[in-house]
Order: structure tokens, then C-alpha cells, then sequence
């Protein structure tokens, strides 16, 4: 843990904000993801220049002014009751959702407390102080508002105080690197990749190359529960497989059926796409491995096929995750997580994408359980940001369309490059 706020934490400002909403979220995110997701509440993204590291970083520490166009957008929201309402439903989106209910009361509490420091009160937020968030949900909101657009608008910044720069940062990130391309910091010291028990976290072997490591995992039958990215260096917490299984890619023709055949059995477990025009899924995942425009693997238990995922190299780069199932004996075993994880660590420097229909609350927290998070969509008609789009056919009731949910996840590379970017401006 690095240290994020070197400055009043008693001050409702900016910088202590952004701390809050990050220690609060469910996802792990950078400090430039929580700025860009604050600042996306007020203003399109394309409105403010792309935020650098050392910006964040100052912001985090009050130490930098928020952007100027947002500290105009949010006083302009505070004017106009229709501008306030729909930043309200974006603070929904945005911030609340993206924390448990406990944590949004923990949130909430917080700020009434930054409230009730406050020297001056313009928006007249102490009268929230006493309200019962459970009882009053819409005022609650308003003051949670309030207290966002109070930020963005107020000085950023406090008294100095004194910090140790370089606490809690590693040695290899202030010691001389012989195998570095120059002395100073520009990332090309070599990533270390750890590998350890889940169990008690102990260290069994650590490598500089993702294949080898890959490799290890395979041939001693290893189960990724987890991955931990830090500075220049990423943590695969393992534990043991069963007996008779392993982890391989579907390359025969015999394969493809019989991961045809999984996905048939199950088939009454998924929600069709409209765009899918009657297509069964299982005919499409015989089609996409025989074509090899997808690519599966699974695991097998004694030459049966008892999970198995697939995905596509986009056009964008990006890698989208296809088809997950698992064999219903074989579940709550964190097989698709350790499906997920592996094809992360193989496609170490491209982000992913992933979708499935609202309903499917398993295979959604598997996505947030290896770092997904909601890929948003823009409604030009409601102007709100949401992760689900209605085109999902309910078998139940053809005529009344369900939602698809969509997530993403940064590559490997690009969170342990920004942690460094965070740490060496800090």
C-alpha cells in the first residue's frame, strides 16, 4: 500500500474525494480512472485533455486545481435543475453503484462529517448532517450531489505537511538497474512475475517471462485464483488442481463437438441475442472453433471436457471472452476465474471485453472477481452512461427483450505502468 493523501484528511475537498471513492469502490482502479469517472459526472470525456499521472496525482494530493471546465460545468449544474437532476443519476451510475451498501453508508457518513468542518456552507449542506440516508434516499442523494459539486468547484488544496516521498515504494525503483535502458525511471527494468499459495501466501517461485511462467502453471496442474498487480511486479496466487485434470486448448475436430455438446446441454442456461436471428449457440461455437476465428481451451478431468471458455483477437487488439461453462459438479471450484486469469496473463499487453445478460449474477461476479469492470454505453435519449443494453430474448416472454451487460478490463502491462507513473510523480 502506498500512501495516497499527504494532506488534511479532515477537509472536504477534491484530493480527499478522490481518495474516499477510491478506497471505497469495489474494483481497484488508478488515481487517473477515479479523476476521469468524477470529471465524466459533469463534462463528456472528450471535453477535458487526457489526464496525466502526475495530475491525478497532485489532485489526489490537493495539490493541483481541479480542471477548469469541470469547475465551470459544476457550477453550472448547481444553476440549472435539469442539469442537477441528470448529474444526480450519473453520481448513481458513476459512484454509488460501484460501491456494496455498506460502503455507500460508510461514504455518506464520511462526507457529513467533511460537512460538519466546513467554515463556510454556501450550499447549505449541514442541514443534510441529521437526515437518515435509509429513510430519505432521494435528499440523500441530493447532499451526496451537493458534496461532489462542492469539490469540483472549491480550492483544491491545504496547508503542507510533511511526507516521505519514497515510503513504502520498493528498492528496485530507487537503486541503480544494470539491465535498465538508462539510470533514470522510464519503465524498462524488467517486470517479475511471483508466483504463491493462495493459501498463506507464501512464495514458490518467481520468472521474467509470462510463457515460462504459463508454462510452469500447466505442467504442474496449477488453478489461478487471483492476480495482484503492483510496481513492476505481478502476484499469481495458485492453488493445486484436482486429481486427473488439466488445463489444455481445443484443437481437434472431435474437441469442437464436444464443446458443442457442453454448451447444448446447458443451453437452457443462456439468454439469446436478437441479433443472433435463431442461431443456437452451440452451433456457433462449433462454427467459431472449426473456423478458428475463436479460440477455446478447457479443463478436463480424465479426457472429459468440464469447463471451457473461448475468445477472438479483435480488430482493435483487444481479446473478447466468448462462451464460459462449466460442468454443473465442477462449480464454486473458481475454474472460469482461473480460465479468465490465465488467458489475461498470456495476452499480458491487451485489455479485454466481456458481456452476458443481466440475470446471470454468477458469471457477473466472476467478472468483477478478476477485474472487470461495466463498459458504459451513452443513451442520447436519457443523456445517462449504463453498462446494459436491452437485446436479450427471454425465452419465457419473446416479446419483452432483457438486458446484456458489458465489462472490460485494462491489460496487465497498462495497470502496473500507470502504478509506476503514480508512484515515481508522487
Amino acid at each position: 500500500m502506498k500512501t495516497k493523501a499527504y494532506m488534511d484528511i479532515n477537509k472536504l475537498n477534491f484530493g480527499n474525494l478522490c481518495n474516499l471513492i477510491q478506497k471505497l469502490s469495489r474494483r481497484k482502479e488508478t488515481q487517473i480512472q477515479t479523476v476521469r469517472r468524477l470529471y465524466s459526472i459533469v463534462v463528456d470525456e472528450y471535453v477535458f485533455e487526457p489526464i496525466e499521472a502526475s495530475t491525478a496525482s497532485y489532485l489526489f494530493r490537493g495539490q493541483c486545481k481541479v480542471n477548469k471546465d469541470v469547475s465551470d460545468a459544476a457550477l453550472h449544474v448547481l444553476k440549472e435543475q435539469e442539469s442537477f437532476s441528470k448529474v444526480k443519476q450519473k453520481v448513481v451510475y458513476k459512484i454509488l453503484n460501484q460501491m456494496s451498501t455498506y460502503d455507500q453508508g460508510n461514504f455518506i457518513n464520511k462526507l457529513k462529517e467533511l460537512v460538519s468542518m466546513l467554515k463556510y456552507d454556501e450550499l447549505e449542506l449541514k442541514k443534510y448532517i441529521d437526515l437518515d440516508s435509509n429513510s430519505h434516499k432521494d435528499r440523500s442523494l441530493i447532499f451526496v450531489t451537493k458534496c461532489i459539486l462542492w469539490c469540483m468547484i472549491c480550492e483544491n488544496s491545504d496547508e503542507p505537511v510533511n511526507r516521505i516521498a519514497l515510503k513504502n515504494k520498493p528498492k528496485s525503483l530507487i537503486t541503480y538497474d544494470p539491465h535498465s535502458l538508462v539510470q533514470s525511471r522510464s519503465g524498462s527494468t524488467a517486470v517479475s512475475i511471483v508466483l504463491r499459495q493462495n493459501q498463506d501466501h507464501s512464495f514458490i517461485e518467481k520468472y521474467y517471462d509470462f510463457y515460462r511462467c504459463l508454462e510452469y502453471i500447466n505442467k504442474n496442474k496449477l488453478l489461478i485464483e487471483y492476480i495482484k498487480c503492483s510496481l513492476e511486479q505481478i502476484e499469481i496466487y495458485i492453488t493445486k488442481l484436482e486429481d486427473d485434470m488439466v488445463f489444455r486448448r481445443l484443437d481437434t475436430e472431435e474437441q469442437y463437438i464436444e464443446a458443442s455438446g457442453l454448451v447444448n446441454k446447458y443451453i437452457y442456461e443462456f439468454l439469446p441475442k436478437k441479433c443472433w436471428k435463431g442461431r443456437k449457440l452451440s452451433d456457433m461455437v462449433y462454427n467459431g472453433l472449426e473456423t478458428h476465428k475463436w479460440t477455446g481451451y478447457g479443463y478436463y478431468k480424465k479426457d472429459q471436457l468440464v469447463a471451457f471458455l473461448d475468445y477472438k483477437i479483435r480488430t482493435d487488439g483487444s481479446i473478447e471472452l466468448g462462451t464460459a461453462l462449466v460442468e454443473e459438479q465442477y462449480r464454486n471450484k473458481h475454474l472460469s476465474r482461473s480460465m479468465i486469469n490465465f488467458f489475461k496473463l498470456m495476452f499480458f499487453s491487451s485489455g479485454f471485453f466481456c458481456g452476458t445478460y443481466e440475470e446471470n449474477d454468477p458469471m457477473r461476479w466472476v467478472f468483477e472477481q478478476t477485474g472487470f469492470r461495466p463498459n458504459l454505453f451513452f443513451d442520447p435519449e436519457t443523456e445517462i452512461e449504463s453498462n446494459m443494453i436491452q437485446e436479450r430474448i427471454n425465452p419465457k416472454s419473446p416479446n419483452q427483450l432483457t438486458n446484456s451487460v458489458y465489462y472490460y478490463c485494462y491489460s496487465l502491462m497498462e495497470e502496473i505502468l500507470e502504478e509506476i507513473q503514480e508512484v515515481i510523480l508522487s
